[in-house]
């Protein structure tokens, strides 16, 4: 007897108590989204609140959940399926992303690379370069660039700091005299941008980008406008 409580001991306890560490909390809702962590506050028949590996604290009304689990822990930490919060939000807010669209931070028609650092709150940096298709304005075509900075404020949600091509200009001039003819001057102007937009993903690779802010002209004779309106709007892709 003493042998089998001694086997019990050794054996069968450090077992259970493995087990249990190696089980977290996992919320189904009812609208299909699923959640991983761990349970730190409830008030039964009203509301429970779970805090995810990354720190992320989530809160939910009982009538929102289906069922409540222990399972095996997993690296899949929770996402998203109903429409308020269908964007899939990865382990860590950290990321490096390629970006294909038009804007100010993808250098017109182009290609954006950022970084993003932090976690609800964060800041990351981006650069992008384009083509300008200048014959829609009657204008020679252009290569766009800029570079800028972003600051999360709310996950996905930033504002966005650039600075680079901003807009086109051509100047016509005339000349009387001995004989009648024209020179044409044009070119890229460069300016600050300010944009208040967000990334949002739709899975663990895929997403998209908006935002919408203004571009601060230089001074310049040929624009009579000190700023102008100014968008991004594009698709990314996550490493």
């Amino acid at each position: 007897m003493k042998k089998i409580i001694i086997y019990c001991v050794i054996f069968i306890f450090p077992a259970i108590i493995f087990a249990q560490n190696n089980l977290e909390d996992v919320i189904y809702l009812k609208n299909g989204s699923v959640i991983k962590g761990i349970i730190i506050e409830q008030v039964p028949n009203v509301s429970i609140k779970i805090q995810t590996v990354d720190k992320n604290i989530f809160a939910f009304k009982m009538e929102e959940i289906e069922r409540m689990t222990k399972e095996p822990v997993t690296n899949d930490r929770y996402s998203f399926s109903n429409s308020g919060e269908k964007f899939f939000m990865n382990k860590k807010n950290k990321y490096f992303s390629v970006g294909v669209g038009y804007g100010n931070s993808y250098g017109g028609l182009g290609l954006r690379l950022q970084q993003r650092f932090g976690n609800k709150l964060g800041f990351g940096w981006h650069a992008g370069v384009g083509y300008f298709p200048g014959q829609v304005l009657d204008m020679e075509p252009s290569v766009w660039f800029c570079g800028g900075a972003k600051f999360f404020w709310y996950k996905a949600w930033y504002i966005n700091i650039t600075y680079g091509t901003v807009a086109r200009y051509k100047q016509e001039q005339y000349y009387w005299g001995y004989y009648y003819g024209y020179q044409s001057e044009e070119g890229n102007l460069y300016g600050p941008s300010f944009m208040l937009g967000g990334d949002w993903f739709f899975n663990k690779v895929f997403g998209m980008n908006g935002a919408l802010g203004v571009s601060v002209l230089p001074d310049n004779p040929y624009y009579m406008q000190n700023a102008v309106a100014t968008i991004d709007f594009g698709f990314i892709f996550k490493f």
